[in-house]
């Protein structure tokens, strides 16, 4: 199955904001005309919104089912890049998820350097 089929079980909602005649939102537009009945027709509870505006820089409002969101600037892009950054939002979600225990994940954003300035911090690395 294409990822455009996928895009409703990781996505509940897109919308696009963009201006009907700035050269910054071709792209948007170029995409919109092109693919927005195939990836409707393939995710028919999936929000998939249109909002011009004028003069706005153009991005994309991406809502996923647990209500988190995202904003990816879609500024100066191209369609295929466009299609590219939802390929990739959409297939996100299929990553495997980090399964390693809590404190070896603090490793991660907290350095040795923290640890030895903050004694009083419960976690060592």
């Amino acid at each position: 199955m294409s990822w455009r089929g996928k895009v409703s079980k990781n996505i509940h909602q897109v919308v696009f904001y963009f201006c009907n005649k700035n050269t910054q939102s071709k792209g948007v537009r170029d995409f919109l005309t092109t693919n927005y009945s195939d990836i409707k027709a393939l995710n028919p509870s999936t929000g998939l919104l249109i909002r011009e505006t004028p003069d706005a820089e153009p991005f994309m409002m991406i809502e996923r089912h647990y209500g988190a969101r995202e904003k990816k600037d879609l500024k100066d892009l191209s369609q295929n890049d466009i299609e590219n950054i939802l390929k990739e939002v959409t297939l996100e979600a299929e990553k495997p998820k980090d399964t390693r225990p809590v404190h070896e994940k603090i490793a991660d954003v907290v350095t040795e350097e923290f640890v030895r300035f903050h004694p009083e911090m419960p976690y060592r690395l």
